[in-house]
């Protein structure tokens, strides 16, 4: 994982407003490393059901996807809102303003006949051809991929080729080492913010 976080300090804009309780939880998760979060998974014990889902690391990781579509909003990503609003929801973080503010804003768009549909405020669902399996399979395993890697490389494995071509073997994954090294790739970027 990357040291640097680009949120050394964290904008109000990413925060729910300053008198909801969820904001003190949500900052605490912004701040965590990973290392952190594992610490705290680890204290807790073990969980079944929902209280595993919604546990330490799970929340800590869905935070750090939350500041992930904060930057993909800022560069204009429409569904960014809908990705991190559904996160808010699950992990009751209370919703950021940055959120807050567009969803107001395209609901307003669409109520006010500026917009056709939903799909104009927030973008497709899906893009047209898009693959569905291999999306589902990027969306189920590729957490996984990345923390395999990483435990391989706590034990003294180089991270290469190689390494993927097993990971893949191991898990099953159509794709090969190539899609073992996306996954890896596209995990270590959401962390590493």
């Amino acid at each position: 994982m990357c040291d640097t976080n680009i949120f050394e300090i964290i904008p109000e804009e990413m925060l729910p407003l300053s008198d909801r309780p969820e904001r003190e939880l949500l900052l605490k998760l912004y701040q965590w490393t990973e290392k952190d979060a594992l610490k705290a998974e680890k204290q807790e014990g073990e969980l079944h059901g929902l209280d595993a889902l919604l546990s330490h690391f799970p929340s800590w990781l869905a935070a750090q996807q939350l500041k992930a579509h904060y930057l993909k909003h800022k560069k204009g990503d429409k569904r960014a809102v809908l990705d991190a609003l559904s996160l808010c929801l699950v992990y009751d973080f209370g919703i950021p303003r940055w959120c807050r503010k567009a969803l107001i804003v395209a609901y307003a768009i669409v109520d006010t006949y500026e917009a056709k549909s939903w799909d104009d405020v927030f973008g497709k669902p899906h893009p047209k051809n898009t693959n569905m399996a291999a999306q589902r399979d990027k969306w189920m395993y590729g957490y996984l991929v990345y923390r395999e890697v990483k435990a391989r490389k706590n034990k003294g494995e180089a991270i290469d080729r190689e390494m993927y071509e097993r990971i893949s073997k191991d898990l099953k994954l159509l794709g090969g080492s190539a899609t073992v090294e996306r996954y890896y790739r596209e995990w270590n970027e959401i962390i590493s913010v």
